[in-house]
């Protein structure tokens, strides 16, 4: 089953106020991301002709492509919400390829992109969507190539779980529908749970926010690093 698409678009109101808000917040974990999915295209820099491309799944407004594209990196970046995409069109470089498409079915042929990255979205998407968007991305995935995500984990010290708290308000304000996700998300261990269960191989790089929000790496089969 993939992710169908909205009858409305639910970030209509607040696709210009997105980036106002949040990016104080998550600039430094979208830098990270920028840096790892970096990293993850060394090994192709020892064959003939530029790294491959970047697709930033759900891209929303174009932030985190546009850490991509300052590492010299060929991005894509892909969103259902018309709404964002217009905001990303506007707001960030013309180098920068958006398509509006479904992130669960996206349309590339497969073995397209050296790394796919996706960056606080799963944890609004029903549980069957986020099984789907992660097959999708591996299977965009040239050998040797990585899934790189950033999203909510469960945090153990109390302080992480005071920033959930306040993550929690900012989720609510995003719709039912999208809290309701994000609530179940955060129930069956968040990211880190979702990657324990599809068996991927993965490596958590680097927390955020006391713990609250963490950044992986997941592994094409027998491309693993030690």
């Amino acid at each position: 089953m993939s992710e169908d698409p909205p009858r409305t678009d639910e970030y209509q109101g607040c696709a210009r106020l997105y980036d106002p808000l949040l990016n104080p917040l998550l600039d430094r974990p979208r830098r990270h991301v920028a840096a790892l999915v970096e990293h993850c295209l060394r090994p192709f820099a020892k064959s003939e002709g530029p790294p491959p491309p970047v697709l930033d799944l759900c891209c929303g407004t174009g932030r985190q492509a546009v850490f991509l594209l300052e590492r010299g990196l060929r991005v894509h970046g892909l969103d259902l919400s018309p709404a964002m995409l217009r905001t990303a069109q506007r707001t960030t470089s013309p180098r920068i390829n958006y398509v509006h498409g479904n992130a669960a079915a996206t349309g590339y042929a497969d073995r397209s992109f050296g790394c796919v990255c996706v960056s606080l979205a799963l944890h609004e998407k029903p549980p069957h969507t986020r099984e789907e968007i992660l097959e999708e991305s591996m299977r965009l995935l040239l050998p040797g190539g990585s899934l790189v995500l950033l999203d909510y984990r469960w945090p153990e010290s109390a302080a992480g779980r005071g920033a959930m708290r306040l993550a929690s308000l900012v989720e609510r304000l995003a719709g039912a529908e999208h809290f309701a996700n994000y609530r179940q998300f955060l129930a069956g261990g968040g990211i880190r749970a979702l990657l324990g269960a599809s068996r991927l191989p993965f490596r958590r790089v680097q927390t955020f926010f006391h713990g609250s929000m963490g950044l992986y790496r997941v592994f094409t089969h027998g491309c693993e690093e030690a």
